[in-house]
């Protein structure tokens, strides 16, 4: 074998290990709960305090901070935080348009439990978006088109979401299980370490591919045009 093609075989065997080791690690730090702390000294253990939101006619999320979220389609349009006491005046609530945005405040640092907790009943959801840590459970929404962006070390599952267009972005180190979800058309724009699971039915796989970054699927596609930048793979399951 030429000495280019061992270069070639023993880089790509280096990527893929590597990729590996980079998923493995991110499975177990995004896995885990996710903690905010303000600065020493602080304990989030003790009282906790249920506010709640007004989400009528609401149909787009942003987060700001750490949090564990968990999102289901229904009628009632109802949502609620669960948080500790002492952090109750640092909470940012505001609404533009059709968006609520919830606001931990800058001086929170993402670590190992997450004490803020965001309970949403939602009719119609086309986009959340999280900057921050997420740990998010989205659950039962269907539409024309869904937006989710993770801008932080996310761990995110979608379960019986169904939507013609997804527009996936993600900024860190993020795992994201779409595979119990059925989307038509996806774009994706993924940098850092990703890890992504998807089903598609029949239509476009696209966008692009920076850092290390798995994405398996399953169904079918018209077309699959993922460019990649860096160590990525793009492969049927």
């Amino acid at each position: 074998m030429k000495k280019s093609s061992l270069l070639l075989a023993a880089g790509i065997a280096l990527a893929v290990l590597v990729i590996i080791v980079s998923l493995f690690l991110l499975r177990v730090n995004v896995g885990r709960d996710l903690e905010i702390v303000s600065g020493p000294g602080l304990d989030y253990s003790g009282e906790r305090v249920t506010v709640p939101l007004d989400t009528a006619d609401i149909r787009s999320l942003h987060f700001t901070g750490g949090w564990q979220i968990r999102l289901k389609q229904g009628s009632e349009n109802r949502g609620e935080l669960n948080l500790p006491v002492e952090a109750r005046d640092m909470l940012r609530t505001s609404r533009e348009g059709d968006t609520l945005q919830l606001s931990l405040g800058k001086n929170f640092k993402p670590g190992e439990n997450m004490p803020f907790r965001a309970e949403l009943e939602l009719d119609t959801l086309t986009r959340l978006m999280v900057e921050g840590a997420a740990d998010a459970e989205i659950r039962d929404f269907s539409g024309d088109g869904l937006e989710l962006v993770f801008d932080g070390a996310s761990n995110v599952r979608g379960i019986g979401l169904e939507a013609n267009n997804l527009s996936l972005r993600t900024a860190g180190a993020s795992n994201i299980d779409l595979s119990d979800s059925s989307f038509m058309n996806v774009d994706l724009n993924l940098a850092g370490a990703s890890n992504v699971e998807l089903h598609l039915m029949g239509g476009r796989l696209s966008g692009k591919i920076a850092g290390f970054g798995s994405v398996k699927y399953s169904g079918s596609v018209s077309e699959q045009t993922v460019r990649t930048d860096g160590f990525a793979a793009v492969h049927r399951r």
